[in-house]
């Protein structure tokens, strides 16, 4: 399925005008309608998970102050079934269209997270009860559904009950549905997947070591203009509509820590992970590394479940892990008192912390360990001769 496309501009005209055109009490069943409706026309499959899962939620959490074990039950629920859906790699993604089809569920790898979300917020009491029709418009919320972000529902509803009609919001969001194409179309596509993959399998010579770093910084490279893409589209037609989507991509290249570049890329996730994963684990355990390891083990796993990205995961993980452990030797450590030598740290630091995810490309592109094992030794020890 491709957003960019004639079919998906009418999908997105028909939201917007429902969108302004239903009564204000009318608006959550008619916004929570269309996003079933799209499921619907996508995969009938995919409309019964979203319909079976918010029932359950809007059973089991009706309110706040919900007992734990409702929480619980309701928490398995939609990670067995995201779980099952995972062992064909991304289901339900824009990014990975065509592998494993038949159990690709639209949108579930974003409202399974809303529904634990929901769940957790209510048993804190820290969401109010809502309507049905509230709850399902938050779970199925069109522009949000398919791509992402993982938005809140506190902030949600916030905008569904004060919505106004703003101009600068609306050019706002058609600027960044035209920022979101240009990544998809013109960066992502055509320059790093067409001309820039040709040229590094042309008949260019350049070392081995070379070509295999540009292979690895190429896939991050597109991954990036297509998810952050997709995320722009989202937010603008949130925008249009008067809902304001968290963004999801804050030029992560420019981190210059790893713990840093998570909150940068794809934030939305990371943030879910630190509220729902990281701060109850750190305080379980009484340690942030083993927050840190559960969270980026979940986050991997979110992606797919498979022994390469849990080590994905775990070579995210290590080297957050090492930022903090680094930071708890900078009492010992001499003061950086110039302005020039700060700034020679952050470009080192933003050098490393963008090589070290780069790199980590090598652990999802290769068919086995040892293939990945020696791309990386390849590159890190300069090995070969031209690649012709």
């Amino acid at each position: 399925m491709n957003l960019i496309s004639s079919g998906m501009a009418l999908w997105v005209a028909a939201f917007v005008a429902a969108a302004w055109a239903a009564p204000r009490r009318w608006h959550p069943p008619v916004l929570a309608l269309f996003g079933m409706a799209f499921l619907g026309w996508q995969d009938w499959r995919s409309l019964v998970a979203l319909s079976g899962l918010a029932v359950a939620g809007h059973l089991l959490v009706p309110g706040p102050g919900v007992r734990g074990w409702r929480v619980a039950i309701l928490t398995v629920a939609a990670v067995a079934l995201l779980a099952w859906t995972r062992r064909v790699g991304m289901a339900g993604s824009l990014l990975t269209e065509g592998a494993g089809r038949n159990l690709a569920f639209l949108g579930l790898s974003y409202y399974a997270l809303r529904v634990i979300h929901v769940g957790v917020e209510r048993y804190q009491d820290r969401l109010r009860a809502g309507t049905f029709a509230e709850y399902l418009s938050y779970l199925a919320f069109f522009p949000a559904l398919i791509a992402g972000p993982i938005h809140r529902c506190r902030e949600f509803l916030h905008d569904q009950s004060r919505r106004r009609w703003d101009p600068d919001l609306c050019a706002e969001g058609f600027e960044r549905i035209l920022y979101g194409i240009v990544k998809i179309v013109c960066l992502g596509n055509f320059l790093v997947s067409h001309h820039a993959n040709q040229w590094l399998n042309s008949e260019a010579s350049v070392p081995d070591c070379v070509s295999e770093y540009l292979s690895l910084l190429f896939a991050c490279a597109n991954g990036y203009f297509q998810f952050a893409g997709y995320s722009d589209i989202a937010i603008g037609i949130g925008n249009i509509t008067g809902y304001r989507l968290p963004e999801n991509f804050d030029w992560p290249f420019l981190a210059t820590n790893p713990r840093d570049f998570w909150q940068r890329w794809h934030a939305s996730l990371s943030q879910w992970c630190r509220d729902h994963v990281f701060t109850p684990a750190a305080a379980r355990f009484r340690s942030p590394y083993a927050g840190v390891v559960l969270s980026m083990t979940v986050l991997a796993l979110w992606h797919e479940i498979s022994p390469r990205y849990l080590v994905w995961g775990l070579w995210q993980a290590v080297g957050i892990a090492a930022w903090h452990a680094l930071q708890s030797l900078k009492p010992r450590l001499p003061e950086v008192r110039t302005r020039a030598a700060r700034a020679v740290l952050a470009t080192a630091g933003c050098l490393a912390t963008v090589n070290w995810y780069v790199l980590s490309y090598a652990i999802l592109q290769r068919a086995s360990f040892a293939e990945a094992g020696q791309q990386l030794l390849t590159i890190l020890l300069f090995r070969g001769g031209s690649h012709v």
